[in-house]
């Protein structure tokens, strides 16, 4: 399978993590795909499968709309698949769709239900008739663009400190987002819960994995001593980087082809510089 990405343009680089188009499947495949903030997936051709955690398969919509996820996925992919895809940072997710997260969590939705089959119609017929992969891209912005809620100043947002905690706490510390939020602990628990799809304790979990496979897979072995600063011991870092990324360290350092691994360096080949969105 062949996998380009993306820089969002300048518009949409604060709600856009990276677009990517996937295709050059030959024959029908399962891949694992790590844990990600939510995504939209467009598919222009074949088809495809998705298992969630606990292992639900639900077939893909053409225009799905994958809600944030706590644990690595798999899907199966058939022969012919074209997809072009993006991931909404939180502030995209709650300007483009503006549904709690925890509630999308782990899940599909058809995206005919949150836009409209008329806009979903007309999204895929400029999308196969684009003559280049920018223009597959432009469409795509253009659409998220149309469907833009105002803006309602994410910076002053609960969600915002969440981003700041995930980005450049390097412990990510409960009591500092606590602190950081100026609330009680039930009430954090809810807040995060419904703008990044997790307890705060989840995303916690999940950021630590996610940072150390983008590390491995930008720079190698050398750095897994480094990686593993944070956990308590080997046991609990196996668990939870398989957890999030599908993988064990062992087997994503030898796969360097998987996808997994294959979509956090290809990130940071494409010129994506935000942690979140580098990472998920």
């Amino acid at each position: 399978m062949r996998l380009k990405y993306f820089k969002p343009s300048d518009d949409l680089r604060s709600l856009l993590t990276v677009l990517a188009i996937a295709d050059g499947v030959d024959a029908p495949v399962e891949e694992r795909f790590p844990a990600m903030l939510p995504n939209l997936h467009i598919r222009l051709g074949g088809s495809s499968t998705y298992r969630m955690a606990g292992d639900r398969a639900i077939d893909a919509p053409r225009v799905a709309l994958v809600g944030p996820t706590t644990a690595a996925y798999r899907m199966t992919l058939g022969a012919g698949l074209r997809v072009i895809a993006t991931g909404f940072l939180p502030a995209g997710w709650a300007r483009c769709v503006s549904a709690p997260a925890g509630e999308l969590a782990d899940t599909v939705v058809d995206g005919e239900a949150i836009w409209g089959p008329r806009a979903v119609d007309r999204l895929c017929e400029r999308l196969a008739a684009a003559g280049s992969e920018a223009a597959m891209c432009r469409i795509v912005e253009e659409f998220l663009l149309a469907a833009t809620r105002a803006d309602e100043d994410y910076a002053r947002s609960p969600a915002f400190v969440v981003d700041r905690w995930l980005e450049h706490s390097r412990g990510l510390s409960l009591a500092a987002l606590q602190s950081a939020l100026g609330c009680g602990e039930r009430h954090m628990r809810r807040l995060v819960t419904v703008s990044h799809g997790a307890s705060p304790k989840t995303l916690a979990i999940k950021y630590r994995a996610l940072r150390a496979a983008a590390a491995l897979a930008v720079n190698g072995p050398g750095l897994l001593g480094e990686v593993m600063t944070p956990y308590a011991d080997q046991a609990h870092f196996i668990r939870d980087f398989q957890r999030f990324t599908g993988w064990t360290p062992r087997a994503f350092l030898a796969g360097g082809s998987t996808v997994a691994a294959h979509t956090l360096a290809g990130r940071k080949r494409a010129g994506i510089v935000r942690p979140l969105s580098l990472w998920s």
